[in-house]
């Protein structure tokens, strides 16, 4: 009767992530700020190294294995430079790797032993996804600096138009009769026609709305809140004064730049399918940029 399974000698492409801190609380926050950069790595198989903890046996494998499932970071084994630890890591069903004391890698890549020429081309294939990787990591970085460095530039922008404005009290005043006790309110400017690539609206303590599109290159700014009733694909700056509670409704979300009180969030690549094209709202929640699907608006 023949087998129902044989067993055969495989390569596998890896990486190791290499632990420096054990605590868990500071694993997770490191892994929320660093969360847009790791969703490349999804699924991706790791090693977790541990051999540069102060106690790596005090470590709680299972507790920084499930930090980093959270993230969707795949750990299918474990590194170190001790033989005995591999019946700690055998506890919690993983693969223990024995590192070598004598040199540390960057990165886990199959060991460069004499090949044919087929694996060796493999391998040339492997280090080129990873520079790639690493090229991709600096773009997204410098578009986010870019990104910093327009936003700085509008909020200088607008409070150079608020220093070179006239005071009200020496521009010249028409005559009007005297309305006393009506209620007041700041100035909204509406915008009936398409905002195109390179122009700029600004309300000045005031909100702006939209009926119309809004180009991809154009920029809505406010102090107070921002109205796009049509497709957005522009940038949008709420609050420009600091105002955190003001907030971005857009009816059709394709934009470049969303941002309130100078925190700001870059869309590089298109949004989820819940969100692009859809009706949003934007708001601030304790220094975080909320990007909140509007139910029942089509």
């Amino acid at each position: 009767m023949s087998s129902a399974f044989v067993i055969k000698s495989a390569r596998i492409e890896a990486l190791s992530i290499v632990l420096k801190d054990g605590n868990v609380n500071t694993l997770n926050a490191d892994l929320q700020t660093n969360a847009a950069n790791l969703s490349q790595f999804q699924n991706m198989p790791f090693l977790l190294d541990v051999h540069l903890l102060p106690d790596p046996w005090g470590l709680d494998i299972k507790e920084v294995v499930r930090c980093f499932a959270a993230c969707h970071i795949k750990i299918i084994g474990v590194r170190h430079i001790e033989a005995d630890y591999a019946a700690k890591v055998a506890q919690y069903d993983l693969a223990f790797s024995l590192l070598s004391k004598e040199k540390e890698p960057a990165a886990v890549l199959p060991k460069t032993e004499p090949q044919a020429a087929g694996q060796t081309q493999v391998q040339q294939e492997q280090v080129e996804r990873l520079k790639n990787q690493v090229l991709q990591l600096k773009q997204q970085l410098q578009q986010a600096e870019q990104a910093h460095a327009q936003v700085q530039a509008l909020q200088q922008e607008v409070q150079q138009l608020k220093e070179h404005r006239q005071p009200e009290s020496e521009q010249p005043q028409p005559k009007q009769p005297v309305q006393r006790n009506l209620p007041t309110s700041s100035p909204t400017i509406i915008m009936d026609k398409p905002v195109r690539s390179g122009q700029q609206v600004y309300a000045e303590g005031g909100d702006v709305i939209c009926t119309a599109l809004v180009s991809q290159g154009a920029e809505i700014i406010a102090d107070g809140n921002i109205h796009i009733y049509a497709p957005f694909r522009g940038r949008a700056l709420a609050g420009a004064s600091g105002d955190k509670n003001a907030r971005i409704f857009i009816h059709s979300m394709q934009g470049q730049l969303v941002s309130i009180a100078g925190i700001y969030r870059v869309f590089d690549k298109e949004l989820p399918a819940s969100l692009h094209g859809k009706s949003v709202v934007v708001s601030l929640d304790g220094g975080k940029l909320n990007i909140t699907a509007l139910s029942g608006i089509s």
